[in-house]
């Protein structure tokens, strides 16, 4: 099992090296570097100015649907350490593949913050499906905001993609405390060892939270904030596209966001692939390119851009996340109720 393991772990890293490593070296044997660099120095300040302030609200309200969760499973953290804890989660987030970082919450919340290892697994648990669902009605309103286009991207292809994510995610998320049941039970009885027990424990808590949280009947609030979550990280992609391309001419016309949300989107949804490699680097740029040309944007722009804006949006983003993880790891912020983590503040 480990063996097998190991070699499927092998051929991820492989397959996404080789795949980093072939769309990079075609992007930079196209697109000089100082091009690149240009393109960053002469970006619309205002607009960089709106990507910083919409970068921060959607951590903001990732904070806020993080702390309603825990809140109900009797976790209290405060909301400027919990804050902290969702800048690092996002670094890691982006840094590994297939968004598996993400799983970092979940030991942070516990080790630094002092909350239940079950109350953190349901609230991200949870999280990482409303996610999901939250896309599907954006995928709509871009959808029914560019009707009159076609081709492979047209709205008809975003409706049907958007009703089915939001099928899907909907029932996944109902029979979410079903599943973390059967799970428990599966590794309580294991034979597997003590280790493998002790899992099935902190999953069976978390069944209880689930459960606890769908009875409390907070899931449209759970809803709204991952709409604002999910709309505010495409809205501060859009607002850093703006800031590369207005000073080369285009308009806000031109660059609509229902236009150009299936380009973002794409982008976004490659770096998540297990096989998009060490901070989605190659995959991204790849669905970048090749999504932005099928919406008309000329083959050179879709270049530069897939460059110069994942380049800017994930140093932003591992600044951001390595200056909290500094901070949380101050004495200050400890497990426990001293500090900054005192409940109910």
């Amino acid at each position: 099992m480990f063996l097998m393991r190991s070699r499927k772990q092998l051929i991820y890293f492989i397959a996404s090296l080789i795949l980093s490593v072939t769309i990079l070296g075609w992007l930079f044997s196209t697109v000089p570097v100082s091009e690149v660099l240009a393109l960053l120095n002469n970006a619309d300040r205002r607009a960089v100015v709106c990507f910083v302030a919409l970068s921060l609200l959607t951590s903001f309200f990732r904070m806020l649907r993080y702390r309603l969760l825990l809140g109900l499973s009797g976790e209290h953290p405060a909301r400027l350490p919990l804050f902290l804890v969702v800048l690092v989660r996002n670094l890691f987030s982006d840094l590994l593949p297939a968004r598996i970082g993400s799983l970092i919450y979940i030991y942070i919340v516990n080790a630094r913050l002092g909350v239940a290892f079950g109350a953190a697994t349901s609230s991200f648990t949870l999280a990482f499906f409303f996610d999901i669902l939250a896309l599907a009605p954006i995928a709509l309103y871009a959808a029914f905001s560019s009707l009159s286009s076609a081709g492979l991207l047209s709205p008809l292809n975003l409706i049907a993609g958007a009703l089915a994510i939001g099928i899907s995610s909907a029932l996944i998320i109902q029979i979410l405390p079903w599943a973390f049941g059967k799970a428990a039970s599966v590794l309580k009885n294991s034979t597997a060892g003590s280790a493998a027990q002790r899992c099935g424990e902190v999953i069976k808590a978390a069944q209880q939270d689930l459960w606890r949280i769908r009875k409390a009947g907070i899931y449209a609030r759970v809803f709204v904030l991952s709409v604002a979550v999910r709309l505010g990280k495409y809205l501060t992609l859009y607002a850093f596209l703006l800031a590369l391309l207005l000073p080369r001419g285009f308009t806000l016309q031109t660059l609509s966001f229902s236009r150009v949300f299936p380009g973002l989107c794409a982008a976004e949804l490659a770096a998540s692939l297990p096989v998009s490699g060490i901070a989605g680097l190659g995959a991204y740029q790849g669905a970048w390119v090749f999504t932005f040309t099928l919406l008309g944007f000329p083959q050179d722009i879709a270049k530069v851009t897939s460059l110069a804006h994942h380049l800017f949006t994930q140093v932003w983003g591992y600044s951001l996340g390595a200056v909290a993880l500094l901070i949380l790891l101050v004495p200050l912020i400890r497990k426990g109720n001293a500090g900054l983590s005192a409940p109910g503040s």
